[in-house]
């Protein structure tokens, strides 16, 4: 994995959770930014020990690495079990849903959103 400290690079950890209305490539884009945690809605998954959920923040974009985003603060959603630091920017690979609302797309093989 290459990336540029002091940048965190974001998995979930949900079992698979197909999205649809995304993953098209021009749907796509590679931004780096910060968050702003909004919510947290916890999810009831089988065997889930550690209280998974779907979280919703905005992300102040700072660099655009491929694709466009019409705004410079756009409204994320990503799976985790606690929010993510809004200390340090990350960088982030996003797909738009139908409804406009961006969605952090896991790599392949790991759970999440499927892009």
């Amino acid at each position: 994995m290459i990336m540029r400290a002091p940048f965190l690079l974001l998995t979930a950890s949900v079992s698979g959770c197909a999205t649809p209305g995304i993953g098209t490539n021009a749907n796509q884009v590679e931004v780096v930014g910060r968050l702003e945690n909004l919510s947290y809605e916890a999810l009831d998954l089988p065997d889930d020990v550690v209280g998974q959920g779907l979280i919703t923040a905005r992300l102040h974009v700072s660099e655009v690495l491929r694709g466009s985003v019409s705004e410079r603060v756009i409204t994320i959603k990503y799976f985790d079990h606690t929010y993510l630091s809004e200390k340090s920017p990350v960088k982030f690979k996003l797909s738009r849903s139908e409804d406009g609302v961006y969605v952090v797309c896991t790599p392949k093989g790991a759970t999440g959103f499927n892009c």
